[in-house]
């Protein structure tokens, strides 16, 4: 069973490194603060630790839902 826990979490490791080739560098150095986004999303993404919007981005190819289900 560790094996295929070390095998999961490399797969993981894997398929967001493959999600983040895809998503530009300028991406991560854009703060959500510089976009229009609404107040209370912008408040909403920053608190659940989301700076970027690549960081957003990241996070919308990793875990669609996470993003989608925030409160």
């Amino acid at each position: 069973q560790v094996e295929n826990e070390d095998e999961a979490r490399k797969e993981e490791a894997e398929r967001l490194a493959a999600a983040r080739a895809e998503i530009p560098d300028a991406a991560f150095e854009m703060s959500l603060a510089d976009t229009n986004l609404k107040e209370y999303v912008f408040n909403l993404l920053t608190g659940a630790e989301y700076e970027t919007v690549g960081d957003l981005m990241l996070a919308m190819k990793a875990d669609p839902d996470k993003v989608r289900n925030l409160p």
